[in-house]
């Protein structure tokens, strides 16, 4: 029994080791975590379950045109003087007495209230399936923020990298200078502190990068890989395909997922008001009822009661509203008030989209010309660094002039590197704006 035991505790081991080491190996990229957010995420979820039971209610709503059948037993038990309804003889004994009927009703007319009734539940079915987009969407803009963050960090770990590398060469080089005695000992401790500076910059990058995966793990459920395991090809793609920044401000506002939501939201407050108001309406319905008595009193025998108090009724019944204290006119009033409160949501709804996307496009219009002064700087930093270097290799210059410029170089990157996480975000946040947010 041991033996089996330990057979299947080490097959269970073997699997899990394997299934880890296909989640590391496997390709991941931003469409495979985005599927699995959607998938793992509560709030998705909660989200589809309500388009789940608005769907349920929409059925229901369509059986309201249908006539309902309902079969009804009571048995009764008589002490003392009474009239048996049934033989309509007075008595004092003890009578039992049975009745059972089938019936049926359907409504003819109630204001078309079965009728909007079906629409309020068509509509919220919709609203349900926005709301799960919209969802969607603000998942995805964080889980697209932190993909292409990582991106970026990895891009400038990669740059420090080599950097250090540089340093290290300058290290060796200004060490024999200083054996020779024609350089301080203090060169060294500056090329150090530099060097220093720049490993904290990684490890302040590395702890980044360690957030946004966490993050990312924990909303896709995906674990076992690491930021190398991860792709990327579209942030900058997406980037150069933005051509002119300011074009998307004349962007048509009711296509934006948000305003659509509230345009159905208008429609679901449309179809409340008039059901409302068809419950103010008189109502006609028809009814039919088939039923029979039984019963232990009187001559007649029980298996011909049956046929003896069998019975038949059609009808028609009329409602029609007259004093209800109110009721119906309130609720119309409330109705009226809510299609005008989402009138107002609505509007600054759009007007808050076109503010945002205008002001959008002229940030991501200053931080792609900001970029651009960033390259140009860096790329003369780049050429004065390389004459400086030529110059200390000479001896015509000193270590302090060298430092000074590496140092202007890398607080440059640090400040590039920054501006490119926020063009990320601005950019990422038109494409929400503008219902893109899936990079498909």
């Amino acid at each position: 029994m041991l033996k089996y035991k330990l057979i299947i505790s080490f097959l269970f081991l073997l699997y899990i080791s394997i299934g880890i080491g296909r989640m590391a190996n496997a390709e991941v990229n931003l469409e495979i975590l985005l599927q699995a957010v959607y998938d793992n995420s509560p709030g998705i979820k909660a989200s589809e379950k309500g388009i789940e039971r608005f769907m349920l209610e929409q059925n229901r709503s369509k059986y309201n045109f249908f006539p309902d059948l309902q079969f009804d037993y009571r048995n009764r038990n008589n002490r003392g003087l009474f009239v048996d309804p049934s033989t309509n003889i007075l008595s004092r004994d003890i009578v039992f007495g049975n009745h059972a009927f089938l019936s049926s009703e359907i409504t003819i007319f109630n204001g078309f209230y079965n009728h909007h009734y079906r629409e309020l539940s068509r509509v919220r079915v919709e609203v349900a399936e926005l709301r799960t987009e919209l969802e969607k969407q603000s998942i995805a803009r964080k889980v697209a923020v932190a993909y292409f963050t990582i991106g970026l960090l990895k891009e400038e770990i990669s740059r420090l990298e080599k950097l250090i590398e540089q340093y290290s060469l300058l290290e060796r080089f200004t060490s024999a200078r200083v054996e020779s005695g024609l350089l301080h000992s203090r060169d060294i401790a500056l090329i150090r502190a530099e060097v220093a500076e720049i490993n904290y910059k990684i490890l302040e990058s590395r702890i980044m990068i360690d957030n946004q995966v966490i993050f990312l793990q924990q909303n896709s459920g995906l674990s076992g890989w690491e930021a190398e395991d991860l792709e990327f090809d579209s942030f900058f793609e997406m980037l150069e395909e933005i051509d002119d920044l300011t074009a998307p401000v004349d962007a048509d506002a009711s296509q934006i997922p948000i305003v659509s939501y509230y345009e159905a939201l208008e429609r679901a407050a449309g179809y409340s008001l008039k059901m409302r108001r068809a419950e103010s309406y008189p109502s006609l319905k028809a009814e039919g009822i088939i039923g029979t008595r039984t019963s232990t009193l009187g001559e007649d025998p029980f298996s011909s009661q049956f046929s003896n108090n069998n019975y038949q009724q059609i009808g028609l019944l009329l409602n029609v509203p007259i004093f209800n204290r109110l009721h119906y006119k309130t609720a119309i009033e409330q109705a009226k008030v809510d299609i005008e409160v989402l009138a107002y949501e609505k509007q600054a709804v759009t007007d808050a989209f076109q503010l945002e996307l205008t002001a959008l496009g002229s940030s991501l219009n200053l931080l792609k010309r900001r970029l651009e002064v960033y390259e140009v700087r860096s790329e003369a930093l780049e050429m004065q660094y390389e004459f400086i270097f030529e110059k200390f290799h000479r001896g015509l210059s000193d270590i302090l002039d060298l430092s000074q410029i590496r140092h202007d170089l890398t607080e440059l990157q640090s400040d590039k590197l920054q501006t490119q996480i926020e063009l990320l975000k601005k950019t990422i946040d038109m494409n929400f704006l503008k219902g893109e947010i899936y990079f498909d």
